[in-house]
C-alpha cells in the first residue's frame, strides 16, 4: 500500500476486508436500476457543469485527506486526465438518458481511485479489489467532506466505480484474511439492455 498521510477512517477499507465485503454485498443488493429516477439531473448541459463542478469538489477532498490519485505506476496523472477527456468525450456524444450519463461521468473518471489504496498486484489476494476500493472511497468521502451528491447519487456513483470490476461469472476468491469468498457479476442489464450508468467506467 503507497504511504500518504491517508484519513485512517478511508485506510480502514484496505485494512479490514470484512468490514469492506460487507458494505459492497449491501451496495450490490440495493442496487436496482429504477434508482436513476432520483438523479438530480435533467438535461445534458446539466451533466457537464454539475458534474464538472462535484468532480472538482471530490477531488479537491480527496487531496485534503491525503488520497493521491497518481500512485499507482500504470495510472499516473496521464492516466486520469485520458480517464477525464473520455468520458467528457462520451457525455457530449453520446444521446442517453442524462441521469445515466452524469452518473457514469464521476464513475468513469474516479473508476481507478481505489489503487491509492490497494496494491494493483496483490488483487488476487482480495475480493474487495481497486474497484471495490474506490466505490467504499467514493462514499465515505463524500459522507467526511459533505460533497453535494444526494444519498442516492451516491450509491450509483459507487455502484458503477465497484461494477467496473466486470466479472463474467461467480468465482471463488481466497482472501488476504484466509476466508474464502464467492465473488459475483454485477447487475449491468436491465431487461436485457444495457444500464449505461454501469458500462460507462468500463467503456
Amino acid at each position: 500500500t503507497p504511504q500518504f498521510m491517508v484519513d485512517q477512517k478511508l485506510k480502514s477499507i484496505v485494512d479490514d476486508e470484512a468490514v469492506s465485503w460487507d458494505r459492497i454485498q449491501e451496495l450490490t443488493k440495493s442496487f436496482k436500476p429504477s434508482l436513476f429516477s432520483e438523479v438530480n439531473i435533467d438535461s445534458k448541459e446539466e451533466v457537464i457543469s454539475r458534474g464538472n463542478e462535484i468532480l472538482h469538489s471530490l477531488l479537491q477532498a480527496y487531496t485534503e485527506k491525503g488520497i493521491s490519485l497518481s500512485s499507482d505506476p500504470g495510472h499516473g496523472i496521464g492516466h486520469i486526465a485520458r480517464d477525464y477527456v473520455n468520458a467528457s468525450i462520451l457525455i457530449r456524444k453520446l444521446s442517453a438518458d442524462p441521469k445515466h450519463l452524469f452518473i457514469g461521468f464521476l464513475g468513469g473518471v474516479l473508476h481507478d481511485s481505489g489503487l491509492s489504496l490497494v496494491d494493483r498486484y496483490q488483487e488476487s489476494k482480495r475480493a474487495i479489489r481497486h474497484a471495490e476500493i474506490g466505490a467504499l472511497l467514493l462514499q465515505d468521502i463524500v459522507e467526511q467532506a459533505g460533497v453535494d451528491l444526494n444519498a442516492t447519487e451516491t450509491r450509483l456513483v459507487s455502484y458503477s466505480i465497484a461494477a467496473h470490476t466486470h466479472y463474467l461469472g461467480p468465482c471463488a476468491v481466497l482472501c488476504s484474511d484466509g476466508i474464502m469468498r464467492q465473488v459475483e457479476p454485477y447487475q449491468d442489464l436491465d431487461e436485457g439492455k444495457p444500464i449505461l450508468g454501469v458500462w460507462f467506467p468500463r467503456w
